[in-house]
């Protein structure tokens, strides 16, 4: 009976695998890469970059900036609506008023001719553009609060960012990290070298987030 040939294929895979695997585990001791031993040329070295005290300033810039923002919208949170009950209030007084005139003055006006006591109309679009106004302002006040929460959830990114930046340990590959000789490569020692985080990978991000900001 024929075996599957998908079947035997992955077999002998495996056992490709497990053979170079096993060479390098009983061979690495005896092999040095650039003059390094074997299981130390791929570990990872942290390295520490040196403190930045412009980016430390920006970061208390940034700081101050995010209070100054938090305070502003606490206000506007308090002062809104009062302002709007106070619109309100004003604007049903002035309507009001309106229509108290308008019948005061038509009574007037049947009882005692026209002229005579007759109270003077109000200006129905000067108070439709008042009320407008009025209308709109809750509005207005609403997209300045938005704008300023906007900022604020951009300044506090950036701070985030530039924090962790500045306590990040950034990790390099050695100079010397080259990849293990033909037919030794791993997966997992390509997949740390694509994931190596430089200094200049970092700094290039923060100066991106900032120039969004």
């Amino acid at each position: 009976m024929s075996r599957d040939p998908k079947a035997q294929t992955r077999e002998v895979e495996n056992m490709v695998e497990k053979w170079i695997q096993q060479t390098f585990t009983l061979s690495s001791p005896n092999i040095q890469i650039n003059g390094l031993p074997y299981s130390e040329v791929f570990a990872q070295k942290t390295e520490y970059e040196p403190k930045d005290e412009q980016l430390q300033s920006r970061v208390e810039d940034l700081t101050n900036q995010v209070d100054e923002m938090l305070a502003d919208v606490s206000g506007l949170r308090k002062e809104i609506p009062a302002r709007v009950s106070k619109l309100a209030e004003e604007t049903v007084r002035r309507e009001t008023m309106g229509i108290e005139g308008l019948e005061w003055g038509g009574r007037d006006g049947m009882e005692g001719g026209v002229g005579k006591g007759k109270l003077s109309l109000v200006n129905f679009e000067t108070i439709h553009t008042q009320y407008q106004s009025i209308l709109e302002s809750p509005q207005s006040l609403q997209k300045d609060l938005t704008h300023s929460l906007s900022r604020l959830q951009r300044a506090q990114s950036a701070v985030t960012t530039l924090t962790e930046s500045d306590a990040q340990m950034d990790v390099d590959d050695s100079p010397s990290s080259s990849l293990p000789p033909s037919g030794s490569t791993s997966p997992q020692h390509s997949s740390e070298q694509l994931d190596t985080v430089t200094p200049r990978r970092a700094r290039s991000g923060l100066l991106q987030k900032l120039q969004d900001r």
